[in-house]
């Protein structure tokens, strides 16, 4: 078996050997969990550097102050000798840092006697160990306050949701999903990781499933394989995507939404509509951004002639039809060259091949299909599925793509 083909496997193997671990209740008690996790997360998002800048050169705490930094510290450091202020601002020397390093803690790989001493922090101060109680003497040991009170929630439900047997399935499934990351890193890997940093939005060095929404969103992915995305790149199954699950996912299949359609259409679609979609599915899936980038270069459209070069305008306009970009309609021929501006404008997005390979053909509205009839019913429409990939490759895939999905969404 092909190297990589085997890690792929064993990541597959481990991920449902995590989901056979967990029972209904695990899995109802582990999403109860998830709140008090991201709200730890926020209260530090709400915290700037200078607050913890201003906390720190404070040459003695206020009271109550010096013990929240003190837990702090306990779940901070794996071992604390020192509890005094100056170890506590010593923690604190590069607010940046700091701030990144607790938004990154592993909250279930902690240590039971440190969150057990900081729990006691916790509970001998009382009503005072609070956001509001520590809100007027300074803004950071408020935000640390809250952090530490819902970490402390979050370890509490992790360790009655997650027997042994499951946290060893899930220390084997990131071993796994490391091994396949690594297998699969090379020098253009550094684009991922550009990539991975623009969707981790809040910088914390994972990616929230909110932030894989706005940023799946904006590439035109629907609602509906946006959940399917996210529940494919979280492999270890906990609620948020680490670097290397998202280089795995990346370099999985691009048209896996299309995969997942025609699957779940089986017996409810004919075999040839599907068998259509998937074939369509390869060829756009072999349409490089050196090809689009050639294409929209072009000062006309490809064609040698006026009614050839219209024709694939008629092509690519069906696809802006489908993909949102434009909801007009042909101009007809004396308007080409406006037309085919308009198209180097759809092709000049840098997300245009990424809409179009995790495009969802279910997702086809009544309206889009009878526009979409429409516009192919005509006469020539015939004729450029015929010369379409004769002037030009991207558009020969394409119109491929367009009629297979009116097939599919034709089809009751």
């Amino acid at each position: 078996m092909d190297p990589i083909k085997e890690l792929e496997a064993n990541v597959i193997a481990a991920k449902e050997n995590v989901d056979k671990q967990k029972t209904p209740k695990q899995k109802e008690d582990l999403a109860k969990a998830m709140p008090a996790l991201k709200e730890a997360g926020q209260a530090l998002d709400c915290l700037a550097v200078k607050d913890v800048q201003e906390l720190k050169s404070l040459k003695a705490p206020p009271g109550g102050v010096g013990e929240v930094c003190e837990a702090v510290m306990h779940l901070f450091y794996t071992k604390v000798t020192d509890k005094s202020w100056n170890a506590s601002r010593k923690m604190m020397a590069k607010p940046g840092d700091f701030l990144t390093r607790l938004k990154n803690i592993d909250v279930e790989k902690l240590p039971k006697k440190n969150v057990e001493a900081a729990r006691k922090i916790k509970n001998d101060m009382g009503a005072t160990f609070s956001y509001d109680a520590m809100r007027v003497k300074s803004a950071a040991a408020a935000g640390l306050c809250v952090w530490v009170i819902n970490v402390i929630t979050y370890y509490d439900v992790m360790m009655q949701a997650k027997p042994q047997a499951l946290r060893e399935a899930e220390e084997a499934l990131n071993v796994a999903v490391a091994r396949l990351a690594e297998a699969k890193r090379d020098p253009k890997h550094d684009k991922v990781l550009q990539v991975f940093k623009q969707w981790d939005a809040n910088g914390d060095g994972i990616i929230s499933a909110d932030e894989m929404k706005t940023a799946l969103l904006k590439i035109g992915m629907s609602e509906k394989n946006i959940a399917t995305a996210i529940e494919e790149a979280d492999m270890n199954l906990d609620h948020v995507i680490n670097y290397e699950e998202f280089l795995v996912w990346v370099y999985t299949d691009p048209c896996e939404t299309l995969k997942k359609v025609i699957s779940d259409s089986k017996g409810k679609k004919s075999q040839a509509v599907l068998d259509a979609l998937a074939q369509a599915g390869k060829k756009v899936s072999t349409i490089t951004k050196k090809d689009i980038n050639e294409v929209k270069k072009m000062a006309k459209p490809p064609g040698n002639s006026d009614k050839t070069q219209t024709l694939v305008v008629t092509v690519f306009d069906a696809v802006a039809l489908l993909l949102g970009y434009s909801k007009r309609c042909r101009l007809g021929f004396d308007a080409l060259a406006e037309d085919w501006t308009k198209i180097q404008d759809m092709l000049a997005d840098k997300d245009f091949l990424a809409k179009v390979c995790s495009y969802d053909p279910s997702s086809v509205t009544g309206d889009i299909l009878q526009k979409l009839i429409t516009y192919t019913s005509e006469g020539h429409w015939a004729f450029a599925c015929e010369v379409a990939g004769d002037v030009s490759l991207v558009a020969g895939h394409l119109v491929k793509w367009v009629v297979a999905i009116k097939a599919f969404a034709e089809e009751q």
